[in-house]
């Protein structure tokens, strides 16, 4: 978005509606935090060569390049990683030395893959003055991206629903991936040292993070460890470091359930087509306490006949999937509606292709690296039972992490990191 008067001209001249459209967008929202950096010094001579690169659907080039770290910091000795970064640079002639560092969610997510998503859109107009770089974590894209196979034929729908995750393909995956890596060395701290490294190799002092879900734990994981070169800080969907993933997510799925049946109330339509949600999700939970359902439906992408055998534990799972955009989650009346008559087809059909999406953006041996260091060993019984009183979903997603982390390698977090992080620097954090 070009924005080319200074940012208080532009907000003067900007109606209320334009404002809020901007600042659900990300772009006004950042810049305001950016108004509020410090002096700016000139940038050091790059140590990384970046050469000019194509991507897919894109009609400039752009900077790519790899930086090399070491896999075990400490010892500096043995199996390097290379890091993959891509720069977008800032399109005007006199921009500003410090740059915005994009941080993804996850954890297991590839930074440099939400490129066409947050380059063109949200962060668009903060390109105009300003680099925008993309740096795969450890762990994640492609830098030595710990992936586990848990679902080798893809097509094959059933697998997807015959368990919240399998513990015997997990134990397979660890053994996989320690040819290639030690697992214990794929934390966020260790993870914000290589970028910290990589922004000196660019050459940049002070930087500005942006950052979402998972995201937000890195940036701020950064900004404790290096506040000297952090300018400013936006997160959005904060998940700050002691939030002891994935607990969170059990009040997380009530109140958006919660949420969507109160906009279905509100509306007189869907209120008509469905009044009783409440009591439809009631029904389909009942149901399904009883025994497993079982039924056919037609595989969207083989267009096949599929038999699928469905617990409970696995249809709210795939219901979490569903709440996360409102491309899926407005299927979400209609779909608990007929699951309160049986009917689970249509179910299948949207979740598959809204759990195999998100699966398939996520490096699982990452994720289970940094949520079994410093989420799971946090959460207590104490707070499993809080979280799932009043909720539906349950607790079967932390127990089967639970059982995961037994035997995944886990980095040495210290005590201090499942701890608030404090600061003086500008932070704008944009949440619910």
């Amino acid at each position: 978005m070009d924005i080319p008067l200074p940012i208080p001209a532009v907000l003067k001249n900007m109606n209320h509606k334009k404002m809020w459209k901007l600042f659900k967008a990300g772009t006004v929202s950042l810049y305001f935090v950016l108004l509020c950096g410090n002096v700016f010094t000139q940038p050091a001579t790059p140590k990384i060569q970046l050469e000019p690169c194509r991507l897919s659907g894109w009609s400039e080039d752009v900077r790519c390049g790899r930086y090399e770290v070491y896999e075990d910091r400490k010892a500096k000795t043995g199996r390097k990683i290379a890091l993959k970064l891509i720069v977008l640079p800032a399109l005007n002639s006199n921009a500003s030395p410090d740059p915005v560092f994009y941080f993804t969610g996850g954890p297991g997510g590839s930074s440099t893959e939400t490129i066409a998503r947050a380059g063109k859109t949200y962060l668009a107009g903060l390109r105009q003055t300003r680099d925008l770089v993309f740096v795969d974590q450890r762990g994640t894209g492609d830098s030595n991206p710990l992936v586990c196979n848990l679902y080798p034929d893809k097509n094959d729908m059933a697998a997807y629903f015959s368990d919240v995750l399998s513990l015997e393909k997990m134990q397979a995956c660890r053994a996989e991936l320690e040819k290639v890596a030690d697992l214990k060395l794929y934390s966020t701290p260790i993870a914000m040292d290589d970028l910290d490294e990589v922004r000196a190799a660019l050459g940049y002092d002070q930087i500005n993070l942006y950052g979402g879900s998972y995201g937000s734990t890195a940036a701020l994981t950064y900004l404790r460890q290096y506040p000297q070169h952090v300018r400013t800080v936006t997160i959005s969907g904060v998940a700050p470091p002691d939030m002891k993933l994935p607990l969170p997510v059990i009040k997380g799925v009530q109140q958006a359930v919660e949420k969507i049946f109160a906009d279905c109330a509100a509306n007189e339509k869907c209120h008509a087509d469905f009044p009783h949600l409440k009591a439809d999700l009631e029904a389909t939970l009942q149901r399904l306490d009883k025994a497993p359902a079982k039924f056919e439906t037609v595989n969207p992408f083989t267009r096949r006949p599929t038999q699928i055998t469905m617990s409970r534990a696995v249809f709210a799972e795939m219901l979490r999937t569903l709440l996360y955009q409102p491309q899926t989650s407005r299927w979400v009346p209609l779909l608990i509606h007929q699951a309160a008559a049986g009917e689970f087809s249509l179910f299948a059909s949207v979740s598959y292709q809204s759990f195999r999406a998100i699966e398939d953006a996520i490096a699982r041996g990452m994720h289970f690296s940094v949520v079994c260091g410093e989420h799971v060993p946090f959460i207590t019984d104490a707070d499993l039972a809080q979280a799932k009183d009043g909720s539906f979903y349950g607790d079967a997603r932390v127990q089967v992490y639970r059982k995961v982390c037994e035997f995944w390698p886990r980095a040495n977090v210290s005590k201090s990191y499942a701890t608030p992080v404090k600061s003086d620097k500008p932070v704008l954090l944009i949440s619910g």
